[in-house]
This record gives structure tokens, sequence and C-alpha cells, in this order.
């Protein structure tokens, strides 16, 4: 209904009714500056509550959305909107300083309301719109060296969001959105919810961070449906249960499932009555299978990733193109409504990943690059992938555009990426390196010359420099013979002891964490391979340890070792001068009339 919540942040809520018009003004404004069918406007913009009234804006005025991280590094937002040529950028002002564009610019957070005109629905069949135009562009990692943008349809969306046999949604559900919008677990986030009448809790990054928080904030919102990422499935587990047990479908995917932990949350007293393992590339929008959990998982045993969803076909294919018989491995192909366009200005990649159908005449098929087998029962077993991408963290990544701007680097001739697991499990990016005649690149500048054209997660923690790379008997990089870094690939810092108790039982807790030893005081948090999901973990060892609450924010003002024992001290000196002053004002209470007057006479005789 029209006064039914749609979409909320916090305090600030906004029926369909009020998220409509909203959408409306601003699609008229687009409308405004030529937005047609097929046109692009780039989405510069965090999580929130104006993102959602961007993108439906951006639809009604017939144009793609195209999310772009505002927190990405400028080189690499700058190739995306270059490559993209939106017609428009919506962002907010204080990401706009970063867009070097010189497109037209709207700033969501000063636009003046309009006319009640503007608030009138745009009419789609003036507009042409039809449900084979673009609903949005996301871009994903790229081999070449730069991202590449897959182009989404209309038809694509609603295949994800209505009758998808993946979860059934209604008006009255709530769906968290936790996912950052240019990740395509957003869409399945925002169009389930507001396809179907259900509402749309925004989550914002620091309580998405905070896990008591965000466990707290989850059930006061009665939220009854909602995607994780594996990494944060497996670090939440335990802080979420309360929230699981409230939740109608609990969807886990982006990586491989750690069957252990999904045993673990199967014996926990409080479940979701639906907990579903969701494969899918982004160029099937999102998901193309899915595995409902319902029996006792064994341990040791890897889980499905299911059978196709609704209106969706997939093959699992021999070398020749022909199906791999019951349990042999071959390469994924999907079919179906779900698959995208293909990539934006890449037509020759589009031709190589998206192929006519040779089993259903008129349909295409996406090679996937993913390997498989079929199960007796009908499931697909996972088996990894066939070339050199990978997910960390939920987001895919292709190593071979992380090795092109490491021999970009100043001193690197050659270089290969790998993904190694530490003793934790979590998932690493390892780069080696054959340096320049003479040249002896550096950890920290290697880093920091990365990180002006990379997303954080595609940064490596180890750096290995070799004279030469082991080979395989017909001559090409053997990847499996790449020895474990030591703890100099880790250096960004020249090594100078912790001092003081306090940095000294830090580094204790950072070399449990990042499975690294010898921590300097000048060392950093996230240049040793930390990042968010373990970030949370450091903040609840320090509560524990040092008997202080700090802010996830101070670790990222403050990540080196000695700066975050500064912060440490400071709680704790504020701590006991809270203290103090309470067993003061304790005693001042219980003190008569007469003996307050009495001390108040010494002190100005005094």
């Amino acid at each position: 209904t029209p006064d039914a919540i749609a979409v909320e942040e916090g305090t600030s809520t906004l029926s369909y009714d009020a998220l409509n018009r909203k959408a409306n003004r601003l699609a008229h404004a687009l409308l405004g500056l030529g937005v047609r069918p097929d046109d692009r406007v780039a989405l510069c913009i965090g999580r929130s509550v104006p993102s959602v009234v961007s993108m439906l804006a951006v639809l009604k005025a017939g144009g793609a959305y195209v999310p772009l991280d505002p927190a990405a590094p400028a080189e690499r937002l700058n190739y995306m909107l270059e490559d993209a040529a939106p017609v428009a950028v919506i962002t907010e002002q204080q990401w706009a300083e970063n867009l070097a564009s010189g497109l037209p610019t709207l700033l969501i957070d000063e636009l003046i309301p309009g006319s009640a005109e503007s608030e009138s629905n745009p009419d789609p069949w003036r507009i042409g719109l039809t449900s084979r135009h673009l609903a949005y562009v996301i871009y994903t990692s790229g081999s070449t060296g730069q991202p590449k943008g897959v182009m989404v349809e209309h038809i694509n969306v609603n295949h994800l969001a209505l009758n998808n046999g993946i979860a059934d949604i209604g008006p009255d559900d709530c769906i968290a959105h936790c996912a950052n919008i240019a990740f395509d677990a957003s869409t399945w986030e925002v169009w389930s919810a507001l396809l179907n009448g259900a509402r749309l809790h925004v989550v914002s990054t620091s309580t998405l961070l905070n896990p008591p928080l965000l466990c707290e904030t989850l059930i006061e919102a009665n939220v009854t449906a909602m995607w994780l990422t594996v990494g944060l499935f497996n670090k939440y587990i335990n802080d979420l249960t309360p929230v699981f047990g409230k939740l109608r479908y609990l969807l886990i995917g982006g990586d491989v499932l750690d069957p252990q932990k999904i045993a673990e949350l199967q014996q926990a007293t409080q479940q979701p009555q639906r907990v579903i393992n969701g494969y899918g590339p982004t160029e099937t929008t999102t998901f193309a299978t899915s595995f409902a959990i319902v029996s006792p998982v064994d341990p040791s045993r890897a889980i499905p990733i299911g059978k196709p969803i609704s209106n969706t076909q997939v093959y699992i294919l021999d070398e020749h193109g022909q199906p791999a018989p019951l349990g042999v491995s071959g390469e994924i192909y999907i079919s179906g409504e779900g698959v995208a366009r293909g990539y934006l200005n890449q037509p020759v990649l589009t031709a190589e990943r998206f192929l006519p159908n040779p089993f259903i005449a008129g349909q295409r098929m996406y090679k996937s690059g993913d390997l498989g087998r079929w199960l007796p029962d009908g499931n697909i077993d996972y088996l990894g992938r066939n070339d050199f991408q990978v997910k960390i963290r939920g987001f895919r990544i292709e190593l071979g555009e992380i090795e092109t701007a490491l021999t970009a680097c100043e001193g690197v001739r050659q270089a290969a990426v790998i993904v190694r697991e530490d003793s934790a499990g979590d998932k690493r990016l390892v780069a080696y390196l054959l340096p320049e005649n003479g040249c002896q690149p550096l950890p920290a500048e290697l880093r920091r010359q990365l990180s002006l054209s990379l997303a954080d997660y595609m940064l490596p923690s180890a750096y290995v420099v070799m004279e030469s790379f082991p080979l395989t008997a017909n001559g090409k990089l053997d990847r499996r013979a790449l020895p474990e870094p030591d703890q100099r690939a880790m250096m960004t810092q020249d090594y100078v002891a912790p001092i003081g108790e306090i940095e000294n039982g830090l580094a204790l807790i950072w070399e449990e964490l990042l499975s690294v030893t010898q921590i300097g005081r000048h060392d950093n948090f996230f240049e040793l391979g930390g990042h968010s999901l373990m970030a949370v973990q450091l903040i609840n060892r320090i509560q524990s340890v040092f008997l202080v609450d700090i802010s996830i924010s101070s670790l990222f003002i403050s990540p080196t070792l000695l700066e975050l024992a500064k912060t440490i001290f400071t709680a704790q000196m504020n701590m006991i001068e809270e203290e103090d002053i309470a067993e003061i004002q304790r005693a001042l209470d219980a003190m008569s009339v007469e003996e307050l007057a009495k001390m108040m006479d010494e002190e100005l005789l005094k």
C-alpha cells in the first residue's frame, strides 16, 4: 500500500508513496538532462536511503544506473566513468571532488524539491522503455588490468526478484540492505524488497562493522530476510545467532560455504527457517542456482550449490562442448532470463563469454569459467575455477588485473599473484615479483602505487621478490611451486620493537589474528593483511584484554601499532577519570549539610 514503509535507515523512513514522489522528482531532472533508454547515469553514493531513491529515479527516467563505490581510488572511479560514458552523475557533496568527469552532476543531498507536477510518474511508453533496455551496468574485476562493465536488463532484474524459486518475499517481510551498491548482491536486496512490497532496512557501514550493534539493529527492525557473504557469515555466526532465529530466509553466497560453519549454525538454539546457498556470477544477475540446506550437514562434505532457479538452465560441458556425464567435472554454462546482455564496450569478450545456446534455439548461455559436476540427486557440486579468477570476501577478482597493475609499478619486470589461506582460514592475496635489474621493490611502496588504481580488497598482503619463477615441464609458470611468503614479504616498515605493556599485548593479538610474527610498533594493521571483518575481531579482543571500548573507526584513524596503543591508553585514562569522579560524587552524596558546610569553610580558609 502507498502508506507502507518502503525503505528505512535509522530514524529516516520513506513510505512507498514518498519514495515514489522523491524518485519522480529526480527522474524528471534526469529527463531534463536528456536521459533516454539505455543511457547510463552514474551513482557515486554510499548505501543509504538516497541511493535507493537514486536507483529508482534512474529507472523511472528510462536510464540504467552505474553504481560506483565512492571509497574506490579516484583513478579507478574515473576510468569507470570514462568507460561508462554516463549522461550524468548522481553523488553527494563529500564525494564530488573525487570525480573528474566534467559531466552534469546532481548532488542528491542538495536537490531542491520540485513542483507537484514533477512528482508525477514519467510515462514509460512515451519514453519507449521496454524490458530489454538496460537497468544497470555493474563493474567487476577484469583480466586486462581494468574493470569491465556487465550490462543487465530489466527482464534480468525481474527474473531475480519475482517468482524466482529462491525466497518467497512478500509485504510482511523486511530485507536487510547490507551490500555495497557496487556489489551485485545489492540487486537482490533492493529489488526483492521493492518489487514485492516489502520493507528495505538500510544498514550503515558503521553498524555493519559492529556485530553486537548489528544484531540489535536487525532485531529492532524485525528483519526477516538477509544476504551475507560467506566471509561475513563465518565471522558473525555467533554474534548474529539471536537474529538468525527471527529470519525466514538467510541467503549466503559469494564464495564456497564452509560445511563446519553451517553445521555449527544447525546446532545453535536459534536458527533461520530456511538457509540457502546461493550461486551465480554477476553476468547471470546475482543468482543462477540455489540450495536450501534443510538436512543435517556433514562437516567433512562440500555443500552443493543446488539446482537452477526459475527460468534458468544450467549445463555442465566438457572441453568439447558436450554434456559431461553424471559425476564428471566440466565447465558450468548458464542460460535463461538471468543472462545479461554482455560487457559494455567489449564486443570481443562478450562474444567469447556469451554464446549461442546449442540446446535451445534463440537463447544464449554464459560461459562461467566455474567447474562443477552433477550429483545423483540433481544438485550441482561446485569444484572451483578453471582460470585465474578468485573471490576475496565476496568480491570477484581477476588476478590478471592485479598482475597488470604490479608490472606497471616502478622496478617490477614481471609479476604473479595467487591466493593463500592463513592458519585461520582467511584468504589472502600474495604477489610474487621479478625486479628490474638493480631494483629492490619495497612492499610499502608497491602497496602505495597499487592503491592509486586498485580497490583495497585487491591489494596483496605480501610481496615476495624472486630471482626467477618456478616453471612447469612445458615452460609455464608453476603457481603451485611458488613459496610461502616469509616475514620480509609482509614488512611495510623497518622493524622497531614494541615498547611497554600495551604495545606488546597488542602485538600478540595482531600476531594471532594476522598470522604474522614480529609485529613492529610502526606496522600498519591493514598493510599486514587486515581487513574490515578482521578489524571487528581485533576490537573485540581489545575489549576483552584491555577492558576498554574503542570504536572500529579508531582503528581506521590509527592503524599502526603505536597509534592504536595510544588510543587504548587514552581510553583507559578516560575510564579511570570517570571512575574517580563517580567515587567523589558518591562521597559527597553521603555527606550531611553540616559536613558539606564545614568542608567548604575549610577550603575557603586555605
